[in-house]
């Protein structure tokens, strides 16, 4: 039994908090099913075994009182979220590094995990259990998925500045792998520029990173990322789709 006092942070899902000998432990909130718990911490075990700069992970579940956890390496260092609102108006390195990270998670995967699932799968599902769409409008989607190509590229589904820790000496590490999948990278390109311009934000973050600043981030953001010009046409269709199905995911 670990003594929990006060947690270091608190998000929608979870609490994190402070261990012995440079550890966390992130803490579900309770009725999260334990299945979505150990899925991350496989999911995380594995990319980091594809050499991929993310928090050493344990590989036995924690529960306690109920709640499930999973028990990882402590990353000294800020958010790149939080250098970014040291300076809100100073965009572009922090879009370079984003951008640069991302490109540097996008793998080609020949041999997924067999616990990953697919991008089309993850869009599909979300969209059919959307209640509150139109069923015409529905429809219409789910054809126009089926016409965007797949991808092997490893995915991570929920990239963004707030899943990115920096180490003392700046070296970007990607966490929160609960979400990844093998598909498309401009659908995860699409996700992300979507993230940065139109995700809700808690007060003050909206306040200090207004519309115009947020449009700036996307925009540099997409400038960095190596982007075939044949493929931007597709990487629209892409921004459309993601742009209705995000809102069935926040």
């Amino acid at each position: 039994m670990i003594d929990l006092q006060v947690p270091l942070t608190s998000g929608k899902t979870a609490d994190i908090f402070s261990l012995r000998q440079n550890r966390l432990l992130k803490l579900y909130t309770p009725g999260l099913p334990q299945e979505f718990v150990q899925h991350e911490i496989t999911m995380t075990r594995y990319v980091g075994e594809l050499g991929l700069d993310v928090p050493d992970m344990e590989a036995d579940l924690f529960e306690q009182d109920g709640r499930f956890g999973c028990i990882q390496e402590h990353i000294q260092g800020p958010l790149l979220l939080e250098a970014w609102l040291s300076d809100p108006v100073a965009v572009q390195p922090i879009a370079k590094q984003l951008a640069d990270t991302h490109q540097q998670i996008q793998q080609p995967l020949s041999t997924p995990h067999p616990d990953m699932p697919t991008q089309r799968e993850w869009i599909y599902h979300t969209l059919l259990e959307a209640e509150q769409l139109d069923p015409d409008h529905k429809e219409a989607l789910l054809a126009k998925l089926e016409q965007l190509p797949d991808g092997k590229t490893l995915c991570h589904g929920d990239f963004h500045p707030a899943n990115i820790l920096l180490t003392p000496d700046n070296k970007p590490i990607v966490i929160d792998w609960f979400s990844v999948t093998i598909g498309n990278p401009l659908a995860d390109i699409a996700q992300t520029s979507f993230l940065l311009e139109q995700a809700p934000l808690p007060d003050p973050l909206d306040t200090l990173l207004t519309a115009d600043i947020r449009q700036e981030m996307a925009k540099i953001y997409l400038d960095n990322m190596v982007i075939d010009p044949k493929a931007r046409q597709e990487l629209e269709q892409w921004q459309e789709l993601i742009a209705i199905v995000s809102q069935y995911t926040m």
